[in-house]
Parts: C-alpha cells; structure tokens; sequence
C-alpha cells in the first residue's frame, strides 16, 4: 500500500462553511457518502444495509436520533470479577455494539488517560470506563470533578500519595495541562496550591473503591488562579471552570474537533465552539449536535480525510465487515488484541499521559505493512453468510455494479469509471462476467476481495 494516502492532509483553506445548519443542496447533496460520512465517524464501522436507511431521514433528525440512542443506553454496573485479559475483549465487543456512546467513552479514555497496566483491578478498570460512559454526553465539567477519584486516576497520578504535609503534584499539573486549561496558562505555585486544595482522596483497599480521609485533607488557605480560600476537592475543580473558561472551552472543542471533523481546525469554527461550550456550562450533547449538523461537518474537503486510528481500522473491518455478514466473530475478536498490539493502541494502555497519537503520526513505513499484513490476516478469519449480503446491494446480478457498490462502501467516496472496471476482475476472478452468479458466490471469493480491497489506502481513510 503507498504510504501516500489521498485527501489525509486535505487542505481546508478554502472551506466556507461554519457552523450553520447543514442544508443539502446541488453542491452538498445529502448522498450515500455524507450519510457513510456521519454513521462512521459516530461509531465504529458501518454496513451498507445501514446506510441506505440512515440516508431516508433528514440529516439533522439523523444526528439527534444518534445522539438520543446514546444518551438512553443504561450504563453498565460495576464489575469485580472481570478478568483483566478479558476486559479488552469485553469492551470490544461493546465498541461494536453501541455506538456512539461507546466512540465518546473511547475518546474520554484518550483525553482523561490512565494506563492499566499500573492498577491491574477488574473493578478498577469497570469502574473508569463506567465513570467515562455515564459522562461521556453529559457535563464537562462533572466528566473532571468523577474521574479524578476514580481509584484508577488516584492510582496512576499518585493522587492516593497526596497528603497533607506532603502534596504530590501529579495530578494537579496533569489536571491543568492536559486535562482542562492546556499549557501555560498557570503558575507553578497554582499547581502546588492545587494539589494541597486535592488532598485527602485515597483508597479502601478492602472496598477497592475511592474514600475521602478528612485527616489526610490540607485544609489551610490556598491561592488558586489568582483566588483565595480553604479550597478542597469540588471547590479546586469549580474554581478551575469558573477562572479559566474559555481556554477550557477552546482546549476541549479543538480535540473533539481533531476527533471527529479534521486533524486542523479552522480558527473561526473553534471560537464558535468554545463560545457555545461556555454558554451551555460545558454541556457536551450539545456540544456535538452542533458539530454534526453542521455545514462545516458536511463539507466534502472532510470526507475520508481523516486517517483511522488502529482502533477504527480494525473494529471497521469487523463490524463494517466491508460489506461481509460475519456469522463466527470469537476468533476475530480473540485476535484484536493482538492486532492493536501490533498496531501500538491496545485499550485501556495509551503510550503516555498525554494520550494517543492522532491523524499522520499513525502512519510510518513499518505501521503501513502492518496494517495490510494484519487487515488481511482478519480478513482470512471471517465466515461471510453470502445470501442476506445481496439484500443490500441495488442488482447482485450485475458485477460491474456489485463491484462498484462493495468498494464505494469501503473507501468512502465514488469511483471513477476505470476503477470500477478494475475492481469488477477482482471480484470475478476468473469467472467471465457472463458466469456471473452471486447465487454460486463462496464466502472465499468475498474474503479475496476484501484483502484486495484492504490493500488500498482509502481503506485506512474515514
């Protein structure tokens, strides 16, 4: 696969459209590709049967209707007996599932990061991600004030060894730097202040959960962003929100924006974003139905120009199964793990505190053939039922269209006239296009095809 990959690094320059309401139009018709474009960015991978509904509604109605399912999704208890190899196979499985819910949860766990690997509990990690899903459309700033306890937090930023007479800034400095104000926009002496303010949070060993020690609590006065009190835990992360607003607002939409419009925001758009964030008191449901009924979302210079995280790549070839209906999924969801692995973003293990890579810094000359070696390996694991596929293609009689409604799917955008006649001998094979039967067709022939297809770099593309 070439490393170059078409439209990654689209230039937006001369994108016009804001955040007014996406209406289609002649230039922006609201087609089979801006409804492919909505439904993956909004959750891990599409079938083509999916699609063609999604494209009955209007796109506005479309996104409240996707915004709304997540919002009824019951959260989870807390697990305890979880096996910690089987929680990536569990939330897997999830990811595949639930949409959107679980896409917001999964962008949390990038921005509020832990690494599991330094707390090694089931109930521990259930209890983050339960705290990230229960969050994940809800309140900004009630997403910071829970995950700061969570004893998996209070554990991988040493916020259990802050005590009074002996602060440990860790998460102090985290919590204003990558998780709210962003860089530079404090003291040293804010950070030591608010660490003091953080005190007291630790862990019930034998609960395995969160307790707030008050003896352990530093409840001398503090000077915080230029404000005075005996602040505490709630206070700290209020005074945070009222002091510092806008950069939050402006820090937060800047990585939704990267997550779900383009790896470079455009500067007009983010003020906007950041004003209505504030105005909402960091509302997020809003937040992104603003984004994703936006001309500025719909745009064409955005679509398929974000490259997939190792993430999406490979859940995509599953649950979108680029048009396969997959009947066996346990030995293609055993092997994810070790795909990720490869690929650098196993669940739950982002490489630092500043979360994962995004957009280019992906892609490298050794990640490019371990994305096809590894798509190809997970193409060879499925079992397509071929005969409910036809149901969702325009003619299964004709190859040429069959070909062409298959790679459309999976590259996102429409092919010229030539490709379409080059993917058609793929699919064929050595079968004349006279011969063709898709009644005949073997889960084999698809699954060549699909490796074929994975091959391409619009098949890394989003």
């Amino acid at each position: 696969m070439p490393a170059s990959l078409p439209k990654a690094d689209a230039s937006v320059a001369g994108v016009s459209a804001g955040l007014e309401p996406y209406v289609p139009s002649a230039e922006q018709p609201w087609d089979y590709f801006r409804a492919l474009h909505l439904l993956r960015r909004t959750r891990f991978g599409v079938r083509r049967g999916e699609v063609l509904p999604a494209l009955a509604m209007p796109p506005a109605d479309l996104v409240d209707q996707i915004i709304d399912e997540a919002l009824a999704l019951d959260v989870p208890g807390i697990r305890e007996d979880v096996d910690i190899d089987a929680m990536h196979l569990i939330w897997t499985e999830q990811m595949l599932d639930w949409g959107l819910r679980e896409r917001m949860a999964f962008f949390w766990s990038g921005h509020f990061v832990t690494e599991q690997r330094f707390y090694v509990r089931g109930k521990y990690i259930t209890d983050y991600l339960q705290r990230l899903r229960t969050h994940a459309l809800g309140n900004f700033r009630e997403l910071t004030r829970s995950i700061g306890i969570s004893p998996a937090m209070l554990i991988y930023l040493d916020g259990a060894k802050n005590v009074k007479g002996r602060p440990n800034e860790n998460y102090a400095r985290e919590l204003l730097e990558l998780f709210t104000v962003g860089e530079g926009l404090y003291t040293q002496q804010d950070i030591v202040d608010l660490s003091r303010a953080l005190t007291g949070w630790g862990l019930d060993y034998e609960r395995r959960e969160a307790r707030f020690y008050p003896y352990l609590h530093d409840d001398g006065e503090k000077t915080i962003l230029g404000r005075t009190g005996r602040f505490g835990y709630d206070e700290a992360v209020d005074l945070i929100f009222e002091e510092r607003p806008q950069e939050i607002a402006r820090f937060v939409c800047a990585k939704l924006y990267r997550h779900f419009v383009y790896a470079h925001p455009k500067q007009p758009v983010l003020d906007a974003l950041a004003e209505a964030f504030v105005a909402s008191g960091f509302e997020i449901a809003p937040l992104l139905r603003m984004i994703l009924k936006s001309a500025h979302f719909f745009d064409e210079a955005f679509i398929g120009a974000k490259i997939k995280s190792p993430v999406e790549f490979v859940l995509s070839v599953f649950h979108e199964g680029y048009q396969l209906r997959i009947v066996n999924d346990k030995p293609f969801l055993a092997n994810t793990f070790f795909g990720l692995l490869r690929l650098e973003q196993v669940l739950f293990n982002p490489p630092s505190v500043s979360g994962w890579p995004e957009h280019r810094d992906w892609m490298s000359s050794s990640s490019v053939s371990s994305r096809v070696e590894i798509g190809s390996y997970f193409a060879s694991l499925t079992r397509v039922d071929v005969d409910p596929l036809w149901n969702d293609l325009t003619d299964p009689w004709d190859p040429y269209l069959t070909a062409q409604e298959l790679t459309e799917h999976v590259f996102g955008r429409p092919l010229s006239e030539e490709e379409v006649y080059r993917y058609t001998l793929q699919l064929l094979g050595n079968v004349p296009d006279y011969e063709w039967d898709p009644t005949a067709l073997n889960s084999l022939r698809l699954r060549l095809f699909m490796q074929n297809l994975l091959q391409r770099p619009e098949a890394h593309l989003t």
